[in-house]
């Protein structure tokens, strides 16, 4: 039968090569994790170089390749700037009318997204090219997300078929300006849907994107 000394030297036995593999194990994870925060450190300084030179430069890789996509249709071609501006606004239309789920239309954003397209040769778009360089500056975090609607109130009639009849979906609502007045203002989607080219173009400031009055004309790849 084992002694009390013999257990106690079996467990201090145990107890040194636990600390001895801890120390190996360590010895081996060290490097990795050393590794792991450089990696993320260097993820982290790239994505804020990328972030800040979509917002002031062209979009193009170490090769000068650009990462904007051109939709073939508009690709070279050229018009007088108030024919462009025209179907700039429709294109624009239709892309908010189609990604409003995600995409929050706002004078910022907007800003920033012509902005972008502007930056890299394309002054004539389509609702395709709009979709893809937005999603392109929302994969860096540069778009303004839609504010949180406010908590419903609380309800107030004791039928709930009838609460329910009483419920509508929240309303879209798009920042831009009054044509009379110039002041910030709100626009529904029916309202915006209802605007002629000309309509949209001033409400929403879009061709003071580009230079006014000369004909515009896209990069050709």
């Amino acid at each position: 039968m084992a002694s009390e000394r013999d257990r106690q030297s079996y467990r201090k036995w145990q107890e040194e090569l636990r600390a001895e593999e801890a120390a190996e194990q360590e010895r081996i994870e060290a490097p990795i994790r050393a590794a792991e925060a450089e990696i993320q450190s260097l993820t982290r300084k790239i994505f804020a170089t990328v972030r800040e030179r979509l917002l002031t430069q062209k979009d193009v890789d170490l090769d000068g390749d650009s990462f904007v996509w051109i939709d073939p249709s508009v690709a070279g071609l050229q018009m007088p700037w108030q024919l462009a501006m025209a179907a700039n606004a429709d294109e624009y239309k239709r892309f908010i009318a189609a990604e409003s789920g995600w995409y929050f239309h706002n004078p910022e954003n907007m800003k920033r997204l012509l902005g972008y397209l502007e930056r890299n040769g394309c002054q004539i778009f389509t609702q395709e090219m709009l979709k893809r360089a937005a999603l392109r500056l929302d994969e860096y975090h540069l778009l303004e997300q839609r504010p949180a609607p406010p908590p419903p109130p609380e309800p107030v009639y004791v039928n709930l078929e009838r609460d329910r009849s009483q419920e509508r979906p929240e309303e879209i609502l798009h920042e831009g300006w009054d044509e009379i007045t110039g002041e910030p203002r709100s626009f529904t989607d029916y309202q915006v849907n209802r605007m002629s080219s000309e309509q949209f173009l001033k409400a929403f400031h879009l061709g003071r994107i580009f230079p006014s009055g000369v004909p515009v004309r896209n990069v050709v790849r």
